[in-house]
C-alpha cells in the first residue's frame, strides 16, 4: 500500500502525478490510501484524486482508513478502518471492538471488501502497548471470523516502530519479538 496521506494539492500536481507514474508498475504497490481517519478533502475532491490516479494507474485499489466506521464514502474500491485494542493498563478495548465494527459494517449492506489495519506498534504518547505475538494472531482471526477479507498493518507513518525517544524500543529491532509473529498469525 502507497500511502499518499494528504500529498495532493492542486499547487503539487505535477509532483503528485510523478508519484503516481514511479509507483504505478511497482511490484509491492496494490493500492493508494489516500488519507487517514479525518478528510482533508471534500468528496468530490476525493473523487478528483481518485480519477486523476486512475489516468495514471486503472489496475490499484484507492481508499482511505476510516476509524472504526466501515463504509462512509462512496468513492472508495474497499471499506478500510482500524481498530487498535491494546492500551497500557486499560481493559476497555478489547478484540471485541474489532469484530463489532466489521459486524456494522457488513449491516450496513457495505458493497465493497472489508480492509482491517492490525495493531502491530506500541505509541506511548496515545498509551497503546505493544501486543504479543499471540494478541496479533487473535487480531487477525477475530478479523477473519467477522468477515474481513483483508488484513494488513502499517509502519511507515509510525515512529513508534523504530527505537526512538517518543516510544522506547520498536518491534522491527525486537527479533525475538519478530520470530514469535509469523508462527502466531499462521499457526492452525
Amino acid at each position: 500500500i502507497a500511502t499518499l496521506l494528504n500529498n495532493y494539492t492542486p499547487a503539487n500536481i505535477s509532483a503528485f502525478k510523478a508519484t503516481i507514474s514511479r509507483l504505478r508498475d511497482h511490484s509491492a504497490v496494490i493500492g493508494y490510501h489516500l488519507y487517514d481517519e479525518f478528510p482533508p478533502y471534500s468528496d468530490e475532491q476525493y473523487l478528483t484524486v481518485k480519477n486523476l490516479i486512475r489516468t495514471i494507474d486503472s489496475k490499484k485499489i484507492v481508499f482511505a482508513n476510516h476509524y472504526q466506521q466501515g463504509c462512509t464514502t462512496l468513492y472508495d474500491d474497499i471499506s478500510n478502518f482500524d481498530v487498535y485494542p491494546f492500551k497500557s493498563n486499560s481493559p476497555t478495548n478489547t478484540l471485541l471492538q474489532t469484530g463489532s465494527a466489521i459486524d456494522n459494517t457488513l449491516k450496513s449492506g457495505c458493497p465493497r471488501p472489508i480492509w482491517v489495519i492490525i495493531q502491530s506498534f506500541k505509541d506511548l504518547n496515545h498509551k497503546w502497548r505493544l501486543p504479543t505475538p499471540s494478541e496479533m494472531r487473535g487480531q487477525v482471526y477475530t478479523a477473519i471470523v467477522h468477515g474481513a477479507t483483508g488484513i494488513y498493518t502499517s509502519i511507515q507513518h509510525s515512529p513508534w516502530a523504530w527505537n526512538d525517544n517518543r516510544a522506547g524500543e520498536g518491534y522491527l529491532e525486537d527479533k525475538e519479538y519478530l520470530s514469535g509473529i509469523s508462527p502466531q498469525i499462521n499457526q492452525e
